[in-house]
């Protein structure tokens, strides 16, 4: 009897009762029923996105051992307490579990079953993607960007963004991501056959592909089969731009294993590092370390992947380094024969004046190299600000050649007062003792080891930085690069004229008349000069500062923040450009300026997006499919673009992939 009473069949009875008594239509009323439960299916979809959404940001898992367990239906049953309509569709559905002899009881659909909540992330992705390519497509030009590496499954994972010119509010670059794939097959012809399929899925036609910036794995940039030559046959605008923050990083690799004072200094850190990674003795640091300070010791990571590690790991060294003192002197009480002997040596080899002395121009010259790299990570640089910003680094380390002098003098008292601040006393200062010195012969002896360090270590590994610069960033040598200069603001500011030689190359490759871009640029000099203090750049700023890897903790050349980044977009493209918008007599210059923009200068967003994969697929999440997996990437990574779109528009399009659902959700 229960069961016939709540069947639908005896419901549209009780309606069509109830329409006769009150002489009423019983369509009506089967029609506003349907209307109410329409609205309700819908609302209970609002509620599951939400859901679906909220785990995505915190890129939290969603499922346990199955799919009635984990994260996600928790998450659906803690809504439903405040949502009475998800609370009586879970109980309606909760009911209908079971079994009624050999027939399994389900639910006529389920709305947070595993496949429809897929295919709601799907829905979502979709919808994303589509606004990508329309804003690519109405730009008519965009760049690539690639990056991989293994995953927790051991495949290769490659992780593809797009750079292009978002219009509104004010032009500006963004990077998108628009597809995560992974394959075995590592070879030059395989990855740009999955990147090529891609774009062409997504209709993205290859004469709008400007540019292309991977690192320099042999995969990648090599000339012959590698994937920037093949894909360059493919685009013949897409011309390759070296990761700069690999090329510094390069450099930085180098720096920390040039010459045998700084590799000592570099080997006694890594040893220190995994000598007290131990769990008692990482105990006993921690017991100093937390009386004042949380900061803790980190790996120097020989790595291009690790941004600026370096420095950091340095700076927290000698932030910690009397932590590290009190550590290793009661370690150094132990019973333990290897604890005993280990914390005897690095206890007294990093009380040396010459380590601590090593450290300290090294914090110097990885700092120069840090502020660079951290500067060079803003998805708003082009290519004008990044030849302004390797010069500005080059005179960096010319100063510190010049005033090498002055600066090891400087050196040697900080040292000093730095050894005098922690109590310790070094063989150095035993010396004078031990030889039985005078002052005058003891203070030739401490010139004698400041000459032998500035001329074995402190000058060649200065030069060799110079060096390193010069032949990693030699624009001169790329006659592009070379011709592009001549478009920058400083270019702008030149009165001399151009010939049609100096920019042959760049109009040979976009297709210019270059006639036309010489007479448009000669027009454009003076109105750009004259119209520079009133063109938008606030939202530029900001744009830098909500980078990912933007530092707002570190200062740039003693300036602020805000201020540096006010010197460096004087030589960026978009101010030019942002005027020549406005101005309908410069077709060809301003096509020109999109395409210097859109040219990507890192692949910087290619390493975040790795870094992302890294959080999505774990050691307990590693069977998670390709599809799934680019799904949660692409919504995570691109969450402002899902933040304008309306729910009930991803409600529709979900109730359009089947007819079932379109029954429930429209009607």
């Amino acid at each position: 009897m229960e069961r016939h009473t709540t069947s639908p069949v005896h419901a549209d009875c009780e309606y069509a009762h109830m329409a006769w008594i009150s002489r009423g239509r019983i369509d009506d009323h089967i029609l506003f029923n349907r209307e109410e439960i329409i609205t309700q299916n819908r609302y209970i979809i609002h509620n599951i996105i939400d859901a679906i959404v909220y785990l995505i940001r915190g890129n939290i898992a969603f499922w346990g051992s199955n799919s009635h367990d984990g994260n996600f239906s928790r998450l659906i049953t803690l809504i439903s307490k405040n949502v009475p309509v998800l609370r009586a569709y879970l109980e309606k559905n909760s009911s209908l579990q079971g079994k009624s002899g050999n027939k399994i009881l389900r639910p006529q659909i389920n709305f947070i079953s595993y496949g429809h909540v897929k295919k709601l992330a799907k829905i979502i992705k979709i919808k994303i993607l589509n606004e990508i390519i329309k804003q690519i497509i109405s730009n008519c030009a965009f760049s690539l960007i690639l990056d991989g590496t293994y995953d927790i499954s051991k495949k290769e994972c490659v992780a593809l963004i797009i750079r292009y010119i978002q219009e509104y509010p004010h032009p500006h670059p963004v990077e998108r991501i628009i597809n995560i794939f992974t394959t075995s097959d590592t070879t030059g012809e395989n990855i740009k056959n999955n990147v090529l399929t891609k774009l062409k899925a997504l209709h993205l036609p290859l004469e709008y592909l400007i540019g292309q910036s991977m690192d320099g794995a042999s995969n990648m940039r090599g000339v012959n089969k590698e994937v920037q030559a093949l894909i360059f046959k493919e685009a013949p605008k897409a011309i390759y731009v070296w990761c700069h923050a690999h090329r510094l990083n390069l450099i930085v690799i180098r720096i920390c294993g040039y010459g045998n004072e700084i590799k000592k200094t570099m080997g006694i850190l890594d040893e220190l590092y995994n000598f007290m990674n131990g769990v008692k003795r990482q105990g006993v640091f921690t017991k100093f370390q937390m009386q004042k300070t949380k900061k803790s010791l980190k790996r120097i990571k020989n790595t291009t992947r690790n941004w600026a590690s370096s420095f950091k790991a340095l700076q927290n060294f000698l932030d910690v380094y009397e932590y590290i003192i009190a550590s290793l002197t009661e370690l150094s009480n132990s019973d333990d024969a290897i604890t005993f002997s280990i914390s005897e040596g690095l206890l007294s080899r990093i009380k040396r004046y010459d380590f601590i002395l090593g450290l300290f121009i090294l914090r110097i010259i990885l700092k120069c190299t840090h502020e660079t790299c951290i500067e060079m990570q803003a998805i708003g640089n082009d290519l004008a600000m990044m030849i302004k910003l390797i010069q500005h680094t080059k005179n960096k380390f010319q100063r510190l050649r010049a005033n090498g002098d002055n600066i090891l003098t400087s050196l040697h008292t900080d040292v000093k007062s730095f050894m005098d601040k922690n109590n310790v006393t070094t063989d150095i200062y035993n010396i004078k003792s031990i030889f039985k010195l005078d002052q005058k012969e003891f203070d030739n002896y401490i010139e004698q080891q400041k000459e032998k360090y500035k001329n074995e270590n402190f000058y060649p590994v200065i030069n060799m930085i110079i060096e390193q610069l010069n032949e990693r960033f030699n624009y001169e040598s790329l006659n592009f690069l070379n011709q592009i200069s001549i478009f920058t603001p400083a270019g702008l500011a030149d009165n001399e004229n151009i010939e049609i030689s100096q920019i042959s190359e760049i109009v040979c490759l976009y297709n210019f008349d270059p006639q036309k871009i010489i007479d448009e640029f000669s027009n454009f000099r003076p109105l750009y000069l004259d119209s520079l203090s009133i063109i938008y750049s606030k939202d530029l700023i900001n744009i830098r500062k909500n980078d990912t890897l933007y530092d707002e903790s570190e200062n740039i050349i003693n300036d602020s923040k805000m201020t540096e980044t006010k010197r460096w977009l004087k030589y960026s493209f978009i101010l030019p450009y942002r005027l020549l918008i406005k101005s309908s007599s410069f077709p060809y210059l301003k096509t020109l300026y999109k395409y210097f923009i859109t040219l990507p200068t890192t692949s910087c967003s290619a390493e975040r997006a790795m870094s992302k994969v890294k959080i999505v697929k774990t050691r307990i999440r590693n069977k998670i499919s390709d599809s799934f997996l680019e799904n949660l990437l692409l919504i995570s990574s691109e969450i402002d673009i899902y933040d304008t779109f309306k729910t009930e528009d991803i409600i529709t399009d979900f109730a359009l992939t089947s007819k079932r659902l379109s029954n429930l959700l429209i009607g």
